[in-house]
């Protein structure tokens, strides 16, 4: 029998870390409604089908209503990534959908997919919204300490135009 050593052994990210400080920033900046999308579903409906989805974390905007949706994929696959973008797309309330993934070449595929998505819900589907997706990359030292991973988000989300 052969026991076998990783040198480097896989990178452990913190995903319930990332929830903990979208949820932390959203309801510290008092212009939002702060709701994980296990305790409260968005109800999507398109043409005649009907489906809930449940985002990791979205913000709602107490004065206009629209919804900043977060998606945390450390441990999704590529398209599982792109369903969970279009879903966001096809919100009727949707503002901003955040993806935060690990830096990685693996989820550029979803990236570009999501490109794809994006224009053909933009010029196709549905002309009249904001069709807006933005990822964030993030490294596993950062998501297992929350306050310079708070720092870092509320610094990306000024940037982005998001907070």
């Amino acid at each position: 029998m052969y026991l076998y050593i990783r040198s480097n052994p896989l990178p452990v990210y913190n995903h319930q870390n990332v929830v903990d400080v979208l949820v932390d920033i959203g309801r510290e900046s008092g212009k939002y409604e702060v709701f994980l999308g296990d305790s409260r579903p968005i109800d999507l409906r398109y043409r005649k089908t009907h489906v809930e989805y449940r985002p990791d974390v979205y913000w709602s905007n107490k004065r206009t209503n629209k919804r900043t949706i977060f998606e945390v994929a450390f441990q999704e696959d590529w398209r599982a990534i792109v369903g969970e973008m279009a879903m966001a797309l096809l919100d009727h309330q949707h503002w901003c959908a955040v993806c935060i993934c690990p830096s990685d070449e693996y989820y550029e595929k979803s990236k570009k997919a999501v490109d794809i998505l994006q224009n053909v819900f933009t010029h196709y589907e549905l002309p009249d919204r904001d069709n807006w997706v933005v990822f964030i990359y993030v490294d596993e030292k950062l998501t297992n300490n929350k306050e310079e991973l708070k720092r870092f988000l509320k610094i990306t989300f000024k940037r982005k135009y998001i907070l």
